[in-house]
């Protein structure tokens, strides 16, 4: 036979009952028929085992169950008059744990740049907040200690009682009832003005009394008094009166309320400005200071530059 194609096609013949006379007798010759009546009696030797449905079934339920089946729980049932109990003791935890967290850490009480606020403390006592300022106290504490921390610039209306004291950076003001202004933006500056009772201020180990109408300022350890007139602070109405103040200091008061950057020319630095700035409007505030010192003003986002 030519090749093995042919001789499989021969086979083929055969199996399916299609083979020519011709063919059998090529095969014969090759011993191609003893090899296929081997295959074929070792093939019918062959037992493949009964297959028995029922067990099969019986055996896959059985595994099925296994798998699927739910944990036993043991279950406990309480007294009605436990489950009361349970609650009360739950919801009390919880209270105290909640009531722990309110009044363990610092009241802080802050304004954003613009904004002024009102806040009343707990013994009645109350602080005017200038715009970009903030205090902080322990209102749990509060009866035992009137004391905060401030950091910009407020103004305290106090009720009578055990000392209050205000905490800043450079110095503590410490009043027995009264109403004064205390100012601490800058580091090394402190001003402080007294409208009504009698304020004490420490700057590192100088002290300082203050009656109504009375305030100082003190820059880097340097103390100077000055008079103070009127009844509150101008800038409670968001107003403010200068005396020949130069203009890098008006400057100053609207970059602290607004939290701009405002660049001024150096020959104009110094000049004096005298008068009223109503800053209630920040465009109007930068109109007058653009007539008053001729000068025109640009503004790019937060950046303001005179020219």
């Amino acid at each position: 036979m030519s090749n093995e194609a042919d001789q499989e096609k021969l086979l083929a013949r055969w199996l399916s009952g299609d083979l020519s006379d011709a063919d059998r007798q090529l095969l014969a010759q090759e011993n191609g028929l003893d090899d296929l009546r081997f295959a074929l009696d070792d093939l019918e030797g062959w037992k493949v085992p009964e297959l028995d449905v029922k067990a099969g079934l019986k055996d896959l339920k059985s595994r099925l169950d296994q798998q699927t089946a739910p944990k036993q729980t043991k279950q406990i049932f309480f007294q009605p008059w436990l489950r009361v109990a349970a609650s009360i003791i739950l919801i009390a935890a919880v209270a105290y744990i909640f009531n722990s967290m309110l009044t363990s850490g610092p009241t802080v009480i802050a304004t954003g740049f613009g904004e002024t606020m009102s806040h009343v403390l707990p013994d009645g006592s109350v602080v005017n907040l200038d715009a970009n300022s903030s205090i902080s106290y322990s209102a749990k504490n509060w009866e035992d200690s009137r004391e905060l921390d401030l950091d910009g610039r407020a103004l305290f209306t106090v009720q009578k009682g055990e000392s209050f004291t205000v905490e800043t950076d450079e110095g503590s003001v410490t009043v027995l009832g009264t109403i004064f202004d205390v100012k601490q933006r800058e580091e090394g500056l402190l001003s402080v003005d007294c409208y009504e009772g009698l304020v004490r201020v420490d700057v590192e180990t100088q002290e300082q009394l203050l009656k109504a109408g009375e305030g100082l300022m003190a820059m880097n350890g340097q103390i100077t008094r000055k008079p103070v007139t009127g009844t509150g602070p101008q800038w409670l109405s968001l107003k403010s009166t200068f005396t020949n103040v130069a203009l890098t200091e008006v400057v100053a008061t609207l970059e602290d309320f607004y939290g701009l950057d405002i660049t001024i020319p150096a020959a104009k630095a110094n000049e004096q400005f005298a008068g009223e700035l109503d800053y209630s409007n920040l465009d109007t505030a930068l109109q007058t200071l653009s007539v008053v010192f001729e000068l025109n003003f640009t503004r790019t986002g937060d950046n303001i530059v005179f020219e």
